[in-house]
């Protein structure tokens, strides 16, 4: 939740990305049951036009229900049945559904997960990694920036904002400013690679390795900055 939030905020208050308040919607802990998500998803998709943009951020564990053959991905809400996900959390799938139609509409879509935390969850090791894989997978022209590699374990401690993820807390240095390489204040996804993904990968000994993909990557604009002196910006 504290992830979510951060990341709420700097959508608020980054003026760069000119996003109405009304237009932020936070769902947390209770709040973040799967219709509520489903719901808001749906009422976002319905007012997006051609030409607008669309981000999802998601904090939280990810899993595979091994009921079926299919090995179904679903990100887990606060609602979801511990031993029936079918039942309760938000699935790839319908994520991809609603996401492809958008693009498909010329709006583009961000896709921001920190979703393979470590836990007992159904699936175990494996049930991450799938959902890692579902994850991973192209769409259609949508930017995925993915907190770690599909075997892979997102970290979190009190040495990253007090008590954050390393994924988090890297991700919104990179677009408030750090991850500027050629000082042009402008961020292409290629520029927030090196930046977080270089730096997430050094600070965990390799055990977290995040992933950043979409369209036209050394060109794509992911964030923007005001024009601001060298010595402010460092």
């Amino acid at each position: 939740d504290k992830d979510a939030e951060v990341f709420a905020d700097y959508l608020a208050h980054n003026p760069n990305w000119n996003i109405a308040k009304s237009d932020i919607v936070l769902l947390t802990n209770e709040k973040a049951k799967r219709g509520d998500l489903i719901a808001e998803l749906q009422r976002l998709a319905l007012l997006s036009k051609p030409g607008d943009k669309l981000v999802f951020y998601f904090s939280g564990h990810g899993d595979t229900e091994d009921f079926t053959l299919f090995k179904k991905g679903y990100l887990l809400t606060q609602d979801t049945y511990s031993t029936n996900y079918m039942a309760g959390a938000l699935s790839v799938n319908d994520l991809k559904d609603i996401f492809v139609t958008l693009t498909t509409d010329t709006i583009q879509v961000i896709v921001i997960t920190d979703a393979c935390r470590a836990g007992k969850l159904a699936g175990g090791s494996k049930g991450m990694e799938y959902t890692g894989i579902a994850l991973k997978t192209m769409w259609h022209n949508e930017i995925k920036i993915l907190s770690a590699q599909p075997n892979q374990e997102s970290l979190e401690g009190p040495q990253w904002g007090n008590g954050r993820g390393i994924f988090s807390y890297y991700l919104i240095n990179g677009l408030n400013g750090a991850a500027d390489a050629d000082l042009d204040s402008l961020i292409t996804l290629d520029e927030l690679r090196q930046y977080f993904g270089h730096t997430v990968v050094k600070e965990t000994g390799k055990k977290q390795q995040p992933l950043v993909q979409g369209p036209d990557e050394y060109s794509t604009v992911i964030a923007s900055l005001k024009a601001v002196t060298d010595k402010k910006k460092s």
